[in-house]
């Protein structure tokens, strides 16, 4: 691993240094027929061995790991009905809505409309590839249930399942554990691919350029991002050696994405949805946010190490396991497990850190908006001309209609206010003109003998 996540990731930053946005939505493209291929083969495959789709699920099923609908609402289950669709929800909502990668692709199409298809097409897309995964797990299960390849000792850790089934089952057909290679390639340098070209083009236009004395050409600016891009992907492949120490990467990527996804979506509704919010308030909420989840997710991340905090797995066994079933053994470098047993740890932790990392993102979120509005609240007003167009539609309509309310008014205001002042300047033309009378009146009788300045 250590020499081909390196060797790898080099290939990435290459094609992405040279091809920016479009080569990266192209190899993107190419590569999700891979991805598909080579998870479909695996389920045809694992369904012919497992003997059948029905002994597969219904395997699942007694075992376990079928149990779609815990309803229990307790924020504290690490896995519900509720966490998994609300927090889902959460998550996909700020990678689909404000992620800069997504937001870049979007911005990259000819239109709206073009964009909403675009989004369907990945709604399915998704869909498909989380039942394929769901799926694998269910065929792995149905093929190792009375020999778990853990407990067995012929992988060290939980990530190595899927990799050893593909070589257990499929290493005498010709070129289909490749495929599958290609395909966990794919995958992954088609999330670092987006992720450095769109880190690049933001950190370009908001830190890089203010600072320059004078606009630079695109030939210039082609060759910054093309740096950025490399010390991006230079910072990345460090990152491996780290990464691989800290255990389960599905809970670590969603607790530590919790940080500052919360505070995206946050930061990103509070200004849709809330017109009576300042930038005092974005402010205020973004660090609170973000200091709030950095603080949940290192207490959590230290109850794990000092065994405070533990989940226990769903029961398997060994107790089929023989000789021919061991057929591969690995040599690869264990990682420090994240659960170590420490006998002086208190017994319970703090009840914050059993929250379920899925609710990372809505906590975030919640943090954000609600500081965010009673500081904006206890602060400067927001502009009474602000942009309508900035504000979800149905924000919008109101705050137009409340514009041309607004409008009739002073218009009403205006015209009454000339009004009363036509009717001012009438009833002084009325004396005027009553004063002149007077005046020749009383001349007339020889009262005036001059005329009045």
């Amino acid at each position: 691993m250590h020499f081909i996540t390196p060797l790898v990731c080099i290939i990435c930053i290459f094609y992405t240094m040279l091809g920016g946005l479009k080569a990266v939505v192209w190899i993107d493209f190419l590569q999700s027929f891979v991805i598909m291929v080579s998870s479909i083969a695996i389920i045809v495959l694992g369904v012919i061995y497992a003997g059948g789709f029905g002994r597969v699920w219904n395997a699942g099923v007694e075992g376990g790991r079928v149990d779609l609908f815990v309803m229990d609402p307790s924020p504290l289950i690490r896995a519900t009905f509720w966490s998994v669709i609300i927090g889902n929800v959460f998550s996909w909502l700020n990678y689909c809505a404000v992620n800069q990668g997504m937001v870049q692709k979007f911005l990259a199409l000819p239109s709206l409309n073009h964009a909403k298809q675009a989004l369907l097409l990945f709604t399915l897309g998704i869909f498909i590839i989380k039942t394929i995964s769901c799926f694998t797990g269910l065929i792995i299960y149905a093929t190792y249930m009375d020999c778990d390849p853990l407990k067995s000792k012929a992988i060290q850790r939980q990530d190595q399942l899927v990799p050893y089934y593909i070589m257990d089952t499929a290493a005498s057909i010709p070129g289909l554990p490749g495929l599958f290679v290609a395909g966990v390639f794919s995958a992954a340098l088609s999330s670092m691919a987006s992720n450095m070209n769109s880190l690049a083009g933001t950190m370009y236009e908001d830190f890089i350029q203010p600072c320059l004395r004078r606009k630079v050409s695109e030939k210039v600016a082609s060759y910054i991002l093309r740096i950025v891009v490399f010390i991006i992907g230079a910072i990345c492949v460090f990152m491996v050696f780290i990464v691989e120490k800290l255990g389960g990467i599905l809970q670590l990527a969603y607790a530590t994405s919790g940080v500052t996804s919360g505070a995206f979506l946050g930061l990103f509704s509070l200004g849709i949805f809330f017109p009576r919010a300042n930038s005092k308030g974005a402010l205020a909420g973004s660090i609170s946010s973000m200091l709030a989840l950095a603080w949940l997710v290192v207490g959590t991340q230290k109850s794990y190490a000092t065994g405070t905090l533990k989940h226990v797995p769903l029961p398997t066994t060994a107790d089929g396991c023989s000789a021919s079933n061991v057929t591969l053994t690995t040599t690869t470098t264990t990682a420090i497990p994240i659960e170590l047993p420490d006998s002086s740890a208190p017994e319970e932790p703090f009840i914050l850190y059993r929250i379920s990392f899925m609710y990372y993102t809505m906590l975030g979120t919640i943090i954000l908006i609600v500081v965010g509005l009673i500081v904006s609240y206890f602060t400067e007003q927001p502009d009474p001309d602000m942009n309508p167009d900035l504000f979800a539609p149905f924000i919008r309509d109101r705050i137009l209609a409340k514009k041309k309310v607004t409008d009739k008014e002073q218009e009403a205001e205006t015209e009454l206010l000339n009004n009363s002042n036509n009717r001012k300047m009438s009833n002084s033309k009325v004396e005027g003109s009553k004063a002149v009378t007077r005046y020749y009146e009383r001349s007339s009788a020889g009262v005036v003998n001059r005329v009045p300045a």
